[in-house]
């Protein structure tokens, strides 16, 4: 009923607002939600989310930097070191469930196909 009713102004916000101005809030929108999505997977565990949320921070934001000698650990590997540890310290990480992980990596890369490819080929015509 709302998108009927207001349906009659848009013409006469087309000719006064550009339509790309009019399309910049739904992609701030759509940004904000997918921050958000991924932020919330870390405030589900408060210990280990907040914990790399703030090794985030720390190391990306701030110029923190972590290291011996003139080797620096890299920013990235800083934040899931922390996440992994605390998740296994906490008991969020289970045993059984990255058993069943485990099983899903393996090589997946390509596969020569070119006799499936041909095996049919007389068919066509």
């Amino acid at each position: 009923l709302i998108s009927l009713f207001l349906g009659f102004f848009g013409p006469i916000i087309l000719k006064v607002v550009p339509p790309a101005a009019l399309l910049v809030p739904i992609a701030g929108i759509g940004f904000a939600f997918l921050g958000i999505e991924q932020v919330s997977y870390s405030i589900a565990a408060p210990i280990v989310g907040y914990s790399a949320i703030m090794w985030v921070f720390l190391g990306w934001y701030s110029g923190v930097r972590l290291g011996f000698g003139n080797y620096r650990i890299p920013e990235a590997l800083q934040v899931i070191l922390v996440g992994v540890i605390l998740g296994w310290i906490t008991g969020l990480n289970a045993p059984e469930t990255t058993q069943e992980a485990a099983k899903l990596v393996k090589w997946w890369g390509p596969v020569w196909t070119a006799g499936d490819m041909f095996r049919e080929f007389h068919l066509v015509k």
